[in-house]
């Protein structure tokens, strides 16, 4: 072999092991930025998820306190109906108002439990939806100020009322065996 020919050798050599860094130099760029956008991505789950904990949390309390008004109102409408002051209807209104006040309550603290699960996924909280036993439950509740984005509306009752049905796929169970009959 000549000089030449050894020197054509190295030269393609070094372009191809030059070719060799330049693709790893741009693999290694674009891992640094998918790492730094997941990065970025968990720092603003967790800040949602923590300034949903205050918010829920204080609706929260705000529910409750209407509860307790709702229930207020009506024991004093029974009473003034078993007096004979009012009409049973008055009762009926009462207990509708309570009943929308309680509903909202307990929405409110599914909600807020809801946002504790995400908190715990976007701390890393081992979630796994593969573990064997454990199942995604859905979970009906019905929504009267149209707040989320998955509602289906149907019949209430003989009362022609319609609802707005709430379905969250977010509450994780264990199912316990069932034994087997030998």
């Amino acid at each position: 072999m000549g000089v030449h020919t050894i020197r054509i050798a190295a030269d393609l050599q070094w372009g191809a092991l030059q070719a060799s860094l330049e693709q790893a130099s741009a693999a290694q760029r674009e891992a640094v930025a998918t790492y730094q956008q997941s990065v970025e991505q968990a720092f603003r789950e967790v800040s949602d998820a923590l300034a949903g904990e205050a918010t829920f949390s204080s609706q929260l309390d705000a529910r409750s306190a209407q509860s307790k008004s709702a229930q207020r109102y009506y024991d004093l409408s029974n009473a003034r109906f078993f007096n004979g002051i009012d009409s049973f209807l008055d009762v009926q209104v009462a207990q509708v108002e309570l009943f929308n006040s309680r509903l909202q309550e307990v929405q409110t603290g599914f909600e807020l439990l809801a946002n504790r699960v995400n908190l715990y996924k976007a701390l890393g909280g081992g979630w796994d939806e593969s573990v064997p036993g454990a199942t995604l439950i859905q979970s009906p509740y019905t929504r009267g100020n149209g707040a989320s984005e998955s509602l289906e509306h149907r019949s209430a009752g003989d009362q022609g009322e319609t609802a707005e049905t709430v379905v969250e796929t977010i509450v994780l169970t264990t199912e316990e065996p069932v034994p087997s009959k030998k």
